[in-house]
């Protein structure tokens, strides 16, 4: 069973899609200046017109990083935090 692409399509409409600055934010994990840099990521997602279709995909293929519809996926706690909002719903 393949991947299904669709699940990706979303991502061409992202703010975050070509944005430079915000991959270069995603890559640079082990810098002191993580936090103010995870925020920004946070901001621009929060403007995003996919972040619905964006939390699908990483519901799916759970992330071990990165920010993925404002949640930041490499902290267990943001990651726990959406797993039981979902089983509520």
């Amino acid at each position: 069973m393949g991947f299904d692409n669709s699940l990706t399509d979303f991502m061409t409409h992202a703010l975050c899609a070509g944005d430079d600055e915000f991959i270069a934010l995603l890559r640079e994990e082990a810098d002191c200046g993580l936090l103010a840099k995870n925020y920004r990521c946070k901001a621009i997602c929060s403007k995003c017109s996919v972040t619905r279709e964006c939390m699908t995909w990483a519901l799916h293929v759970q992330p071990v990083a990165g920010v993925w519809a404002g949640v930041n996926w490499g902290v267990e706690k943001e990651r726990l935090a959406v797993q039981r909002r979902r089983t509520a719903a």
